[in-house]
């Protein structure tokens, strides 16, 4: 049975090396947009699958520094994941209140929709700190394999919204639920500048 649980969080990481333009690698070059990670129109976002436990505790680093996150491609039964959304440059209103929103979509391997809501609040405050902060959407998802599951290829699609500015990003992410008889694991590290089972958490 799914189980969908949302709750608020507010959080963001300075800039540092980022580029106000784009994102970029910690050399300081500009990455080319991806079906994961995209910059149009002077706003970006970013679609992150991660498997590490600690996640929050990286984002909330007290030393300033930029976080890396181990991203998960494979995913093995009873593994937990998360699925983060960062964005960066949003637009402010006269209130100086910033308003994005998220349509997640979910799917099976199988082709059937797991989760599917549109508008969801990722972000309606006013704008702490410099607009080139990479800031984290409200909306985390998390997904635990479970018995019964199809193996094979999840989706997840998140088209963030700047309702302020009238840009929709849609991104794209996935990971594969394998048999742990024949599990393999397959580990990149993304840092930014840098579930059903999924629980989607506003």
């Amino acid at each position: 049975m799914k189980r969908y649980l949302f709750l608020l969080l507010l959080l963001f990481v300075p800039s540092g090396t980022l580029a106000v333009d784009g994102w970029v690698d910690s050399h300081g070059n500009r990455i080319a947009n991806t079906e994961s990670q995209r910059w149009v129109g002077g706003f970006g976002g970013w679609l992150i699958v991660t498997s590490d436990q600690d996640w929050k505790e990286k984002w909330n680093n007290p030393d300033g520094g930029t976080p890396v996150f181990r991203e998960a491609r494979d995913v093995e039964l009873g593994e937990k994941i998360t699925i983060l959304t960062l964005f960066k440059n949003p637009q402010v209103d006269q209130n100086n209140r910033v308003d994005i929103t998220c349509d997640i979509r979910i799917t099976k391997p199988d082709g059937s929709v797991s989760y599917d809501e549109n508008d969801i609040e990722c972000a309606r405050e006013e704008l702490i700190g410099k607009r080139d902060n990479v800031r984290l959407a409200h909306a985390i998802i998390d997904f635990i394999g479970e018995l019964g599951d199809p193996y094979g290829f999840w989706v997840v699609e998140v088209t963030i919204k700047d309702n302020n500015a009238n840009i929709v990003i849609p991104l794209k992410n996935s990971f594969e639920l394998k048999n742990t008889a024949t599990m393999t694991r397959n580990y990149t590290t993304t840092s930014p500048p840098l579930t059903r089972n999924f629980r989607v958490r506003l």
